[in-house]
């Protein structure tokens, strides 16, 4: 009976983790993706003022 609970508590455990992983790498590259926009944007802004 412990085995078991011990085996759910692994199980779910793990899935966790992963799903927390997976979100958070869906997080870092849309962050990636905004910075290098932003950084083109200001590239552009830099060139229109000179």
């Amino acid at each position: 009976m412990k085995s078991k609970f011990y085996m759910y508590g692994f199980v779910f455990a793990s899935l966790i983790a992963l799903l927390m992983y997976f979100n958070s790498k869906k997080t870092y590259e849309a962050q990636a993706r905004e910075i290098d926009l932003l950084k083109t944007q200001i590239e552009q802004l830099k060139k229109d003022c000179n």
